[in-house]
């Protein structure tokens, strides 16, 4: 976790169900994180493609993330520097007796602090093929190299201490007792190898040949003694890293989203579901299909959706063709009306005046009216003549 001059106890996921493996990784954050942001850096936190995160996916697991020590640049004397990163900071080492006391270290500083976490958390889980030790980077190097000090410091309890006695049980567990007298009748009982249930080291691209990669290369091509002594420390971690499953992974640092932590999150989730067991592998593809399945009704309600919207975004666009082309309509027979009135009012304008508008015009004016002038040219079948009575002859001659 964050790295701090005096240890605390490291930061704990519980498992939302029962316990069944333990992870600790081996972050180391800056000394300034604080502590509500723990929550969301660590990696229990990240989330697979799929949108869960590794709590959720594995409910049987709790997380154990160490605090790593700061210490100060020897070449800056007392005065020094905190040092942040670089290969010289021992992170897992050099712990005062202030940090083993506050970090629940029952051995203090005379042995390695990462293997006296394995061993605690192996006790609470049931053994040590039940623990997953991770690193990033050199905290993966810290973790390869506890499994080197893992026979020590198992050797280190007090006989009175309970972790002594836990120790004794995985010894008888794991032990082939060459001098007891075996019945004939009575099957055979193979021993457990010593191993953790994995431990997976974290890397970037560009390192192709890291450290723990070639060692434990050639542990494994070394082979020759027997996986299940715990006689010789030497030939006991030689077996212990042989027979742990590793996991290295390159790359995918990067976080795609929120709601993916990179393919890095993706390797780790496929490595730990395969080291739980059948059942969760199971349960994870179960989940995966669940989900598949989700999201592929979310993309169908989505295309439904998005046909239906672009249904009704049509229909507006012909409504409001429709209504452009009714406006238009109606603008052009308000057009054609106008001009046929103009044009009936420019055609009575031309036309002579009729008798009866001359006569009433006349009367108002108080004039005569001379019949002869003003009478209609067009009234068909009217002599324009009008007879004059005293035009008649006299008819007493």
């Amino acid at each position: 976790m964050a790295l701090q001059q005096t240890l605390t106890k490291p930061f704990v996921v519980e498992p939302l169900k029962g316990h069944t493996h333990t992870v600790i990784f081996l972050h180391r954050l800056p000394a300034g994180t604080a502590p509500t942001a723990l929550r969301t850096k660590v990696l229990s936190a990240k989330r697979t493609q799929d949108g869960q995160t590794l709590r959720l996916q594995f409910p049987t697991v709790r997380w154990v993330f160490p605090h790593a020590k700061l210490h100060l640049d020897d070449a800056e004397g007392e005065g020094g520097h905190p040092i942040m990163d670089g290969p010289n900071a021992k992170h897992w080492a050099n712990l005062t007796p202030e940090d083993c006391a506050a970090a629940g270290l029952e051995l203090g500083p005379s042995a390695p602090y990462v293997a006296q976490l394995v061993l605690q958390e192996a006790q609470k889980a049931g053994g040590l093929d039940r623990v997953v030790l991770c690193g990033q980077g050199e905290t993966a190097l810290a973790a390869h190299d506890t499994l080197d000090r893992l026979r020590k410091t198992m050797g280190a309890y007090a006989p009175e201490s309970a972790m002594h006695a836990f120790v004794e049980e995985q010894m008888r567990l794991h032990a082939e007792d060459e001098d007891k007298d075996k019945d004939e009748d009575e099957p055979e009982s193979q021993p457990q190898p010593w191993k953790l249930a994995g431990c997976v080291g974290m890397h970037p691209d560009n390192d192709q040949a890291p450290r723990d990669q070639r060692d434990y290369g050639l542990i494994c091509s070394l082979g020759g003694s027997n996986p299940y002594s715990a006689k010789n420390s030497n030939s006991f971690s030689n077996d212990l890293i042989r027979n742990t499953p590793h996991e290295f992974i390159r790359g995918g640092y990067t976080e795609t989203s929120a709601l993916w932590g990179g393919q890095r999150i993706d390797d780790f989730a496929a490595f730990l579901a395969s080291r739980a067991g059948a059942a969760k592998q199971k349960a994870l593809e179960d989940r995966k299909r669940v989900q598949q399945k989700h999201a592929e009704e979310y993309r169908l309600n989505k295309q439904r959706e998005a046909e239906h919207r672009q249904k009704i975004l049509r229909q507006i666009e012909d409504q409001e063709a429709e209504r452009r082309l009714r406006e238009e309509r109606e603008r052009e027979r308000r057009f054609h009306a106008e001009q046929a009135e103009l044009e009936r009012k420019a055609f009575a304008r031309k036309q002579p005046p009729t008798y009866a508008a001359v006569v009433s015009k006349a009367g108002r004016n108080n004039k005569p009216v001379n019949s002869r002038v003003y009478v209609n040219p067009h009234r068909i079948g009217i002599d324009n003549d009008v007879h004059d009575p005293s035009e008649d002859p006299d008819e007493s001659d």
